[in-house]
């Protein structure tokens, strides 16, 4: 998977032939996320998911139709154990009517960019700086337990790709090495206060936090 979170397949070359086209591996309607599990034999084998979806997992053989392995959202669905169940249900459901927003820095200021995942209705909410570390690694539109935590308590989730994040090309992720600790800070820092300014209506300056682990706790 690229760091945008695309998962692609293609053939090597045989009998000096040219290799087969590289292709995005997608099942039909899977939003955010693919990552490719294993292939074999003619088989791709996908998990799909997103900040506001839990995982499914999905085969398809030489290009032919999609058939869904696993759905994690419709075993909760289905399933009825007890009242946790009921309560599962109950967040997945406010999970899929959460806003999901994208902030965006000038090329001249470095072009970052943050996701931004609000739930449905948010009005001066409070928030969190998820940070990802690496720094070589990237913040993706794919499940997170914690963003789905943190949202379902009411709190705001903005996870910005500063400068060194993959996904974004060569010249965005090298630009960092030699500016560590000022660049991918100051990035975090615009794409807050830029996160902020758009969409002001929903979260509350004055209820903020950070935090991350390896490097991004180093960056809060």
């Amino acid at each position: 998977a690229t760091g945008r979170g695309e998962a692609t397949g293609g053939g090597e070359a045989t009998g000096g032939g040219p290799a087969p086209p590289v292709v995005p591996l997608r099942p039909p309607q899977c939003e955010g996320s693919v990552e490719l599990l294993g292939a074999s034999g003619g088989t791709a084998i996908v998990q799909c998911s997103s900040l506001r979806r839990p995982p499914s997992v999905w085969a398809v053989k030489d290009g032919g139709e999609w058939t869904c392995l696993v759905d994690v959202g419709s075993l909760v669905e289905k399933h009825d154990a007890g009242p946790h169940c009921e309560q599962a249900r109950a967040a997945l459901r406010e999970l899929r009517s959460a806003r999901l927003e994208k902030v965006r820095l000038p090329e001249e200021e470095g072009g970052s960019e943050a996701l931004c995942l609000l739930p449905a209705g948010a009005s001066r909410a409070p928030w969190t700086l998820k940070i990802h570390g690496g720094p070589h690694s990237a913040s993706l539109d794919s499940w997170s337990v914690e963003v789905a935590l943190l949202l379902a308590s009411g709190v705001c989730v903005i996870q910005p790709n500063y400068r060194g994040s993959i996904g974004f090309g060569d010249d965005f992720c090298a630009a960092l090495p030699g500016h560590v600790g000022e660049m991918d800070v100051g990035d975090c820092v615009a794409l807050t206060r830029a996160s902020l300014a758009q969409l002001d209506e929903s979260l509350d300056p004055a209820r903020g936090g950070a935090y991350g682990g390896s490097h991004g706790g180093f960056l809060t």
